[in-house]
């Protein structure tokens, strides 16, 4: 939901990927064609992310596609059929996987706003929390799911990489950002 010029300045600033294997498309506006339910759109979407050598797809977030499909987020029956089609056009484009974003509640910020089909579809859960509202409050990880276990960690924002680095450490005891490694160097 940032669009093109959004996106491409965040992502000028990232360093260390690889963007010769990204391939960004801004639906800003245009999520009734994210409707894989639809055999002739997943079809011709196979297809282009197969030719396009796609191996992971990052749909961020779910809801602008939901709400121009008329899909309510909070209607089970209606929300699971549209997950398992992503499950669909990862088998068809031979996709290793899909990553759907969704937003939390105001109130119980560890699962999605909405059905319970966006706790049991997925794979493995990841929840990012923030606490308050300012721009640059302290956030934390962690992820659960079928052989995932990653306990709640502090995320320390790295301002040259626009990364975050999970430090680990208890969400209390967030560390520095001076003292924060660069994301990028961690995983060569």
């Amino acid at each position: 939901d940032l669009g093109r010029s959004m996106a491409q300045r965040w992502l000028r600033d990232v360093t260390g990927a690889d963007f010769n294997r990204l391939h960004y498309v801004s639906m800003l506006g245009r999520g009734g064609s994210v409707d894989f339910r639809s055999k002739k759109i997943r079809e011709n979407t196979a297809r282009q992310l197969s030719s396009l050598g796609v191996d992971v797809l990052i749909v961020d977030p779910v809801s602008p596609v939901m709400s121009a499909l008329g899909i309510s987020e909070n209607d089970s029956e209606s929300v699971r059929p549209f997950l398992d089609s992503f499950d669909q056009l990862a088998v068809e484009a031979g996709l290793s996987g899909v990553i759907i974003t969704a937003h939390t509640g105001h109130e119980n910020k560890s699962r999605a706003r909405g059905s319970t089909a966006f706790g049991d579809w997925p794979t493995a859960l990841w929840n990012i929390q923030k606490e308050g509202e300012d721009q640059d409050a302290k956030r934390s990880f962690a992820a659960f799911g079928r052989d995932v276990n990653v306990p709640r960690g502090s995320l320390v924002f790295n301002h040259r990489t626009r990364g975050y680095t999970f430090s680990g450490e208890n969400y209390d005891h967030l560390t520095e950002e001076s003292n924060a490694p660069d994301p990028f160097e961690e995983v060569r």
